[in-house]
C-alpha cells in the first residue's frame, strides 16, 4: 500500500505540472496575440500601432529587467520573460539552470508550425519587430 507521502507527492506533481501548462498556454495565447498585432491592419484598429507600440516595448523592458535580474542566478545575461521563469518553478526546477531559460514563446510559436529557430535567432526576432513597431509608431502613426 502506498503511503500518504508518496501519494501526496505523486498529486502535487501532477498539480505542478498542470499549472505549467497553463503558464505555457497563457504565455503562447499572450506571444500569439503579439504576432497577430502584425496582420491587423491599422484601418479595422485605429490605435492599433499605438497599443501595439506600447505592448511591445513592454514586453521587451520587463524581458531585459527580469533577464538582468536572473544573472545573479544565471551567470549569463538573456532576455527572460518572466512567465518562463514562473513555469520553470511549476515544473519543480531552480533559477539557476540556465539552459532553462533558453526557450521563448516566439521559438515554441515557430516550432508549433514545424519552423525551428535557434535561441540567437529569436532574440533577434523580438529586437527585429521591436524595431519595427517602433519604426511604424514613429513614421506611420
Amino acid at each position: 500500500m502506498n503511503s500518504f507521502r508518496e501519494v501526496s507527492g505523486y498529486y502535487r506533481m501532477k498539480l505542478r505540472a498542470q499549472l505549467a501548462r497553463i503558464i505555457f498556454g497563457i504565455h503562447f495565447l499572450i506571444g500569439t496575440f503579439w504576432v497577430g498585432l502584425f496582420f491587423v491592419p491599422p484601418t479595422l484598429w485605429a490605435s492599433k500601432v499605438s497599443f501595439h507600440f506600447f505592448f511591445t516595448w513592454g514586453v521587451v523592458m520587463h524581458q531585459m529587467i527580469w533577464g538582468a535580474f536572473l544573472m545573479r542566478f544565471t551567470k549569463r545575461y538573456e532576455l527572460v520573460c518572466i512567465l518562463t521563469t514562473l513555469e520553470q518553478i511549476a515544473k519543480g526546477e531552480k533559477l539557476d539552470e540556465a539552459r532553462k531559460y533558453r526557450h521563448m514563446v516566439i521559438k515554441k510559436f515557430f516550432e508549433k508550425f514545424g519552423w525551428g529557430i535557434p535561441q540567437r535567432g529569436a532574440t533577434v526576432l523580438a529586437l527585429f519587430a521591436l524595431l519595427l513597431v517602433t519604426f511604424q509608431y514613429l513614421f506611420l502613426s
